[in-house]
């Protein structure tokens, strides 16, 4: 059951927090350099690739809560933490938030999105697998 909550889940974190930590360079940069017209075209163009991630990692939580509710318990609580997203970006929108303070907050969201991939790898024979599928992913 954990294998398979690897298989379907961990490659979906990973892409969430890959695609989240290109979106925070991206804001860092834009709320940084106001001006720098190149990098708010590069995160503008990222915001997509994030939710395209986001939605591929709700339907792997969704699939996994169905077969196994207790496994994905800590999987759901990292997605509901993309509820933060909307309201993180709406203030770097409005330029109502700080670089650091952006950062920060990505930053919290990333390791949410980990920690329930890093938890069944610190697990034996299911933790070789969570491993070998987190860095291949």
């Amino acid at each position: 059951r954990q294998m398979a909550t690897v298989a379907v889940s961990g490659p979906q974190f990973g892409a969430v927090g890959h695609e989240l930590q290109a979106e925070r360079g991206l804001t860092n940069t834009v709320l940084g350099n106001p001006g720098n017209q190149g990098a708010a075209e590069a995160r503008a163009a990222q915001l997509p690739k994030v939710d395209v991630a986001l939605s591929a990692l709700r339907e792997a939580v969704a699939q996994i809560s169905a077969g196994a509710p207790q496994d994905a318990a800590a999987a759901r609580e990292a997605v509901a933490r993309a509820e933060d997203l909307v309201a993180l970006r709406a203030a770097v929108q409005a330029r109502s938030v700080t670089a650091e303070a952006a950062v920060a907050r990505y930053t919290a969201m990333i390791d949410a999105f980990l920690q329930p991939v890093e938890n069944l790898a610190r697990h034996g024979r299911v933790g070789a697998t969570a491993r070998a599928v987190i860095a291949y992913a």
